[in-house]
C-alpha cells in the first residue's frame, strides 16, 4: 500500500475528523500536487463556515466544484 492509499484510507475511516485530511493535504504539497492540496484544505474550511459567511458564498458562486 502506498502512502497516498494509506492516507485516503484514513480519511475514509474517520470522516468526521479533519486531521487525516490535513495530513493528506500536507502530503500532496510534498509530492508537488499543490492544487489538490488546496482543494482539500478549502473543503475543510468550507465545512466549518456558516452558509452566509463570505468564503461559503464565494465557493457557492465562484467555485461550485469545491462543494461536497
Amino acid at each position: 500500500m502506498t502512502d497516498h492509499d494509506a492516507l485516503l484510507r484514513a480519511v475514509c475511516s474517520y470522516p468526521e475528523d479533519d486531521t487525516p485530511r490535513l495530513i493528506l493535504a500536507d502530503y500532496l504539497d510534498e509530492i508537488e500536487r499543490p492544487d489538490e492540496a488546496a482543494f482539500v484544505r478549502s473543503q475543510i474550511e468550507l465545512a466549518r463556515k456558516q452558509p452566509w459567511e463570505p468564503f461559503a458564498v464565494f465557493c457557492r458562486h465562484r467555485r461550485p466544484e469545491w462543494l461536497p
